[in-house]
């Protein structure tokens, strides 16, 4: 009797997984995964998620120990299994003649969406009512509505910055340039630093800026009290970064991003609204020192 090892009691748990997942992201994810083998397999499909004192958590990724579609749907199911089937207050059998229903909300959070409408199709698949809530209100900006935004780089982001003027000018937003003004070698700080003081004056509503990697003229541009410059490299951080922290400043890895990228994140940056409430109290003791 051939004894299986703990990679490849992974490896088959993986590819069950694989079978059900209805997610391409996660689907590729879990390919590359089971190319790979080892410790990382094991990771991800050696164990599984449970419930703590804050629910069900995890990072977002594929396999039992990630929060995912699939694992939503187990859980989902789970839950209905113990609502039809399992036990009621103190102890004692469920009701049989009260009929379950459960409330679904979600938060702005990334797939929160996803997850609750998987949720609630599989709660529906085993019979057991639920109630939809609304999610968050969308707090949007038409970008139209920005009137001036400034815009700072060295050379390595010229190229995207000069793009980028054109871009925001056929949207109407007039835009103020700090250069730099060619591809020739500068020091980003000195831009950087133009930028943050427009933008503290309230020149400028908000400010975009690039270098190589973006690291370099964020930094220089966070050495400003009133500045909060997020380096953002996909749509989601973009709005996160609007939604909970407020960000005044976009910065952007001209040598890692395609122009097409760029223009995603930006819409989304200039699209979405700082959301308050606790996130303002946080972002409140930012500049605290």
């Amino acid at each position: 009797m051939t004894t299986l090892t703990s990679t490849d009691r992974s490896a088959e748990t993986a590819r069950s997984w694989f079978e059900v997942d209805p997610d391409p992201e996660t689907r590729a994810e879990t390919e590359a995964l089971l190319a790979g083998g080892g410790s990382a397999l094991e990771e991800r499909f050696g164990d599984r998620l449970v419930f703590g004192t804050a629910g069900l958590r995890g990072e977002l990724g594929t396999g039992p120990m990630r929060m995912n579609r699939v694992m939503v749907r187990m859980t989902a199911a789970a839950i209905a299994r113990h609502l039809l089937t399992g036990s009621g207050p103190n102890g004692n059998p469920a009701d049989s003649d009260t009929t379950p229903v459960v409330a679904v909300c979600f938060d702005a959070r990334h797939m929160s969406d996803v997850f609750a409408e998987d949720t609630v199709r599989v709660l529906a698949g085993r019979g057991v009512a639920s109630i939809l809530l609304p999610g968050p209100r969308k707090k949007k900006k038409n970008v139209g509505k920005i009137k001036k935004i400034g815009l700072a780089c060295d050379h390595a982001g010229f190229e995207y910055k000069e793009k980028l003027k054109e871009y925001l000018s056929s949207k109407n937003i007039e835009v103020a340039d700090f250069g730099c003004y060619s591809e020739e070698s500068v020091d980003y700080p000195d831009f950087a630093h133009k930028l943050a003081k427009s933008i503290e004056k309230e020149e400028n509503e908000l400010g975009i800026q690039f270098c190589g990697t973006g690291n370099g003229i964020n930094m220089s541009a966070n050495k400003h009290q009133g500045i909060r410059s997020a380096l953002c490299w996909n749509p989601h951080i973009a709005e996160q970064a609007r939604l909970h922290n407020n960000a005044n400043v976009l910065t952007m890895a001209a040598r890692h991003l395609e122009w097409e990228e760029v223009e995603k994140i930006v819409d989304t940056f200039l699209s979405t609204q700082f959301e308050g409430g606790r996130h303002e109290t946080r972002v409140n003791k930012i500049n605290i020192i």
